[in-house]
């Protein structure tokens, strides 16, 4: 059987170093100086391609420099949004990883996630029994499967 060890650790420097990175960008794009860095630099690379002849007046550059600027916050938002769908697959993943731990365990406690029928609760499918080649190896394949974000719909006590 696996060490049963719940990686608190683990999971909080991956959502704590997820803030981090949203934190530092946001700060880039607040900070008027780097920005304007940032959009000078993306005219430095236009110009560096031969096949665009882009005259760089102050007009030009002017119009330039507001139109991404435009794109920055929008490119924030996406980020923002993305933040959300990360933590949100962060905390899925912790929740499996700590219930799984429980239900191996205390292996009784998954009887009622191993099968969400009404009818048969509890119940396992004989091929998988078989499949395993120990009783460790089984429990932990059922303590998984009863971890499972979809068992999470169920309301029972655990």
């Amino acid at each position: 059987m696996k060490p049963m060890i719940f990686r608190v650790t683990n999971w909080y420097v991956l959502v704590s170093h997820l803030v981090d990175i949203y934190k530092d960008i946001r700060a880039l794009m607040r900070d008027p100086d780097l920005k304007d860095q940032f959009l000078q630099k993306k005219i430095d690379r236009l110009n560096a391609i031969e096949r665009v002849k882009i005259v760089w007046d102050e007009d030009n550059t002017a119009l330039f420099k507001e139109m991404q600027g435009l794109s920055l916050p929008r490119a924030l938002e996406f980020f923002e949004r993305q933040i959300v769908v990360a933590i949100s697959t962060y905390i899925e993943l912790v929740l499996k990883e700590f219930f799984s731990l429980v239900f191996k365990q205390n292996p009784e406690r998954m009887y009622n996630y191993v099968n969400l029928d009404e009818a048969r609760k509890g119940y396992i499918n004989v091929k998988q029994v078989l499949r395993a080649s120990t009783i460790d190896e089984i429990l932990d394949e059922l303590a998984e499967q009863a971890a499972a974000p979809s068992r999470a719909e169920s309301s029972r006590p655990i």
